[in-house]
């Protein structure tokens, strides 16, 4: 109990509402990241000159931290509403992992 009382103390108090919006934000932004991750692996298993374009384009617009990445940021980032971030998380995981079939389907099992 002294350790709990602690943490409070540190953190400060959390409410209940608060620590759900939490961990559900927290759930739909590893849902939107792991779509994204499964298109771009799903983009690199198209060949060695799509693995080698991936890598450049991704890399480098991290690396040279590119302006159109901003937009992107502030789309999901900045939203204040939870039904629209939600909205906003899942069309864009559905069609991220829709594109990830579609670029897959090609690929014979290995």
């Amino acid at each position: 109990m002294d350790i709990w009382f602690r943490c409070l103390c540190v953190f400060g108090e959390y409410t209940l509402p608060g620590l759900i919006t939490f961990f559900l934000t927290t759930f739909f932004y590893l849902i939107l990241f792991s779509g994204a991750g499964y298109l771009i692996g799903s983009i690199m298993r198209q060949g060695k000159i799509m693995k080698v374009a991936t890598i450049a384009i991704v890399g480098g617009m991290i690396f040279l931290q590119e302006s159109r990445l901003e937009p992107v940021f502030i789309f999901f980032g900045q939203e204040s509403h939870l039904v629209l971030f939600i909205t906003k998380v899942l069309l864009t995981s559905l069609i991220s992992f829709g594109l990830a079939v579609v670029f897959s389907r090609r690929l014979e099992v290995q």
